[in-house]
């Protein structure tokens, strides 16, 4: 089939309006308020610059576009100047600006700023003169001022993570260009010099499915395309490639395993419809086609958790050619393994089913039967928090994947020789004895059974310690037995007892069976990791050692 990407541009126009629509009203029209010009949504109450650049070029582009209701309307020409004011006053005489909920004269707040107004200056002098000409080259004029001083910014400051290294590199590069600036080109050198944190199964070192992918995937674009250096692509394909096995049969994506702030947080991959766009015009590869095509519709349909689309249309508008091209398209499969042992990660689907196991982590298993949910934890009364289940180790057996975790602990005995400080934070205890130590060991085994999972608990060491599983449940569903019925109200819990329950939400449901009820020692047990009080969590309790199988299915 043909993927609809001639009818993809009016529909990104559409997009961006509605975007915009939701945005305007929150614009600070106070000429007295420090956030004058800039957007303050409700939930925050103060005005972010770096939004301003995002909403600065979402205007102009809505202004420029023949396609848009907005087109070469006077208003949002005039909110674009305002959202320029409002960034040239919030630039230090440094050149920084500050990302207010976190960082201070903060270069990478520049460098993405520069990724998206570098393209929106571009637009500003390839577009013919519309109704107001003086107030196009009056938001030119700020646009370029901004840039011109954001590159002393990002030539003296530094960065935190390892995403913001491509920002920066491509920011420098896209200055370059703009400004002739001979000093950018050796500073965007010295961060690519460190070498593209890219592993061969297409990971970057953040494992950021839900945010930072894109950020670098767009970045690492950005350098290619400005230094004519395409080979660092490869790194942008492998991931695009890799993230399609992150989808869950929901459309959302799998984010357990991310090291930043979406870690376990709803997310969806409509971010990614530039990084896929291009791609797909690039290697005219279906799946790309179809993936671009996914992640506009989900836009579509308002799931979408940043301004990443808007920019785009900036890009639609400098490059018709994308406009102009239909192609073969493919939904990504359905039906995969991924084994990722650097990471700690092994994933399957078949369907509307999948499984995720997790290395150094708690919820060290999720299984998803379309938008249902489960995540496993473990922990034992194991001297304090020693005893919570957070595997170390990760390895296959045939179609079984072993996650294990060992802790030994015990007790200490005082010196032989009296210390020569009292004082117990300068005592050296790493010199004491150790008495009566103790092994923990604990095992988990599954298998992905196509519809479920077989998990199997084993344990070693110490006898007697009060152990618990815990199965974190998508809430507001029902939890059924052969005798009862109830509602599964978010931050509620049962214990499992005997043979099998069903959990169904909505059309979707899940069996478990193998439940194990040895104790009541569930939400309260020390040491274990707090109730989360957004699910409805369903317990199995025993002592050690654990010799345990527990079966869950989704029927179809």
């Amino acid at each position: 089939m043909l993927a609809r990407m001639k009818s993809h541009y009016r529909r990104l126009v559409r997009v961006v309006e509605r975007s915009i629509d939701a945005k305007l009203p929150t614009q600070c029209l106070d000429p007295d308020s420090r956030d004058f010009g800039g957007f303050v949504p409700l939930d925050r109450g103060y005005a972010e610059p770096v939004q301003s650049a995002h909403a600065l070029d979402a205007l102009f582009s809505l202004y420029a576009c023949p396609e848009s209701a907005y087109f070469r309307e006077a208003r949002m020409l005039r909110s674009a100047l305002l959202c320029a004011d409002h960034l040239l006053r919030e630039q230090h005489e440094d050149g920084t600006i500050d990302l207010k909920e976190t960082n201070f004269h903060d270069a990478t707040c520049v460098g993405f700023s520069v990724q998206v107004l570098v393209y929106t200056l571009r637009l500003l002098r390839a577009s013919s003169p519309g109704a107001d000409p003086a107030g196009e080259k009056a938001l030119e004029e700020r646009v370029l001022s901004f840039l011109k001083r954001g590159a002393e910014g990002l030539l003296s400051g530094g960065f935190h993570t390892p995403n913001h290294r491509w920002v920066m590199a491509s920011a420098l590069s896209l200055l370059h260009a703009t400004l002739g600036d001979g000093r950018c080109l050796p500073e965007a050198r010295l961060y690519l010099g460190e070498g593209i944190d890219c592993t061969e199964d297409g990971e970057y070192t953040e494992r950021s499915v839900g945010i930072y992918n894109v950020v670098n995937n767009r970045s690492l674009r950005i350098l290619a395309e400005e230094l004519g250096m395409p080979e660092l692509l490869a790194h942008v394909r492998r991931n695009l490639d890799m993230v399609m096995k992150y989808l869950e049969p929901d459309g959302s994506l799998y984010t357990d395993n991310s090291r930043r702030q979406d870690m376990g947080k709803a997310s969806y991959p409509a971010s990614y419809y530039e990084n896929y766009l291009l791609m797909a015009h690039e290697t005219g590869e279906p799946v790309h086609a179809g993936m671009a095509e996914t992640c506009l519709r989900l836009a579509e349909e308002g799931k979408v958790t940043s301004d990443s689309l808007d920019r785009t249309l900036c890009l639609y508008l400098l490059r018709p050619g994308l406009r102009e091209r239909d192609l073969p398209a493919a939904a990504p499969a359905s039906s995969y393994g991924l084994w990722n042992p650097r990471s700690g990660v092994a994933r399957f689907r078949e369907g509307g089913v999948s499984l995720s196991l997790l290395r150094d982590a708690g919820g060290f298993l999720k299984l998803q039967a379309g938008g249902l949910r489960l995540t496993a934890r473990a922990a034992a009364t194991f001297y304090g928090d020693l005893g919570r289940f957070h595997p170390q180790e990760m390895e296959r057996d045939g179609e079984w994947t072993v996650l294990r975790y060992r802790v030994r602990w015990g007790y200490q005995r005082p010196f032989r020789e009296p210390p020569a400080s009292s004082e117990w934070e300068k005592m050296p205890h790493e010199k004491r004895e150790r008495a009566h130590m103790q092994d923990h060991v604990l095992e988990a085994r599954a298998r992905f059974t196509g519809d479920g999972v077989e998990l199997r608990l084993s344990s070693d060491g110490v006898p007697g310690v009060l152990f618990k599983l815990e199965f974190l449940l998508s809430p507001g569903g029902w939890l059924e037995t052969d005798c009862m019925r109830i509602p599964a109200a978010a931050g509620g819990w049962a214990i499992l007892k005997g043979a099998e329950a069903g959990y169904r939400l909505g059309t979707d449901r899940i069996a478990i069976r193998g439940g194990f009820a040895e104790h009541n020692s569930t939400i309260l047990m020390r040491g274990s990791e707090p109730q989360d009080p957004s699910c409805f969590t369903l317990f199995c309790t025993g002592y050690t050692p654990i010799g345990r199988t527990v079966e869950i299915r989704a029927p179809r």
